[in-house]
């Protein structure tokens, strides 16, 4: 696990990936004092090079910018952990909050420009 300090408060994270037929990757994120945890699991394509195109960098664009969103940097670990404390998501319910990253990468304003991208109706 990687500590990683947002807002003054600190965390620690991990991202990794397991391929089948497609790659499903998990970044987890739990606070210092481990009474949050927080898992984001992604789907997306295979790319030759390391199999997910979110850790080799998947392009994206936000706001008429591109990017190429890799969760295994800080910065856009820090990125997905300030939108999910924006969201006040219902902590009094779960200790684990397990979300769908495809989908939070969406509301987060960023767009698929490769079509890797894997849709919720697409995989099972």
């Amino acid at each position: 696990m990687r500590k990683i300090v947002v807002n003054g408060a600190t965390y620690w994270w991990s991202y990794s990936t397991v391929r089948d037929v497609y790659c499903r990757s998990r970044l987890t994120i739990i606070t210092d004092n481990k009474d949050m945890k927080y898992i984001i699991l992604f789907v997306t394509r295979d790319t030759p090079i390391s199999g997910s195109p979110l850790n080799e960098g998947l392009r994206m664009e936000k706001e008429d910018l591109t990017y190429a969103v890799n969760l295994n940097q800080p910065k856009y670990v820090a990125e997905v952990l300030c939108f999910l404390l924006e969201m006040e998501l219902d902590k009094s319910v779960k200790k684990v909050q397990e979300l769908n990253g495809n989908e939070l990468l969406m509301r987060m304003g960023y767009k698929d420009l490769t079509g890797l991208m894997i849709q919720e109706h697409d995989f099972s």
